[in-house]
């Protein structure tokens, strides 16, 4: 893909959606959808090895995985990638985060989030708004503080060795809790 008319990088922003990308200008109302460009990013039928700008910068797969994880004001979904750590922020929003095979650090922010760990030992985070998190296999960590709003936690994981934490902020104490079995 070869954008032209002086578009720089600092000019689109880069989504994913699914397993496709969705690359918009910030002005005006134009996009590019690749379909599937996420299903097979290295090899394959779907594959584009370079997006170039404008003045000659080529970004290759790795640079544009990176500037799809970056979070917005809006309903923003992101990815981590094979094992790296990787840190997702959601911002504002009612985001979709999904951590891959590293120790991942996924915070939803403001907004009624979902957060999915993955494989790894990961840290979810849901921030304030009605939050669903999930930390998959490995040993997570699920903070919770004042004014988080009403939380779900799916914890299926049926790995050996793993210690899976809900951490309390903001001083809150055992005396501030309440403990209620449903379902």
């Amino acid at each position: 893909i070869r954008f032209t008319d002086n578009i720089s990088q600092s000019d689109l922003i880069f989504r994913r959606t699914g397993s496709n990308l969705v690359i918009r200008t910030r002005v005006g109302d134009n996009s590019i959808t690749v379909q599937n460009y996420f299903l097979t990013v290295t090899n394959g039928n779907y594959r584009v090895d370079f997006i170039e700008l404008a003045d000659g910068t080529r970004l290759n797969v790795q640079d544009v995985k990176k500037l799809t994880q970056t979070g917005t004001d809006g309903n923003d979904e992101l990815h981590a990638y094979g094992d790296e750590d990787t840190v997702l922020n959601g911002g504002k929003g009612n985001d979709k985060l999904y951590g891959a095979d590293g120790n991942d650090s996924l915070i939803g922010g403001d907004g009624n989030d979902s957060i999915y760990g993955g494989a790894g030992n990961d840290v979810l985070t849901g921030g304030t708004g009605n939050d669903y998190l999930e930390g998959g296999a490995g040993s997570d960590i699920y903070i919770f503080g004042s004014n988080f709003g009403h939380d779900e936690i799916n914890n299926n994981d049926a790995s050996d060795n793993r210690e899976d934490i809900i951490r309390f902020t903001d001083n809150i104490s055992q005396s501030d809790l309440i403990f209620r079995r449903t379902g």
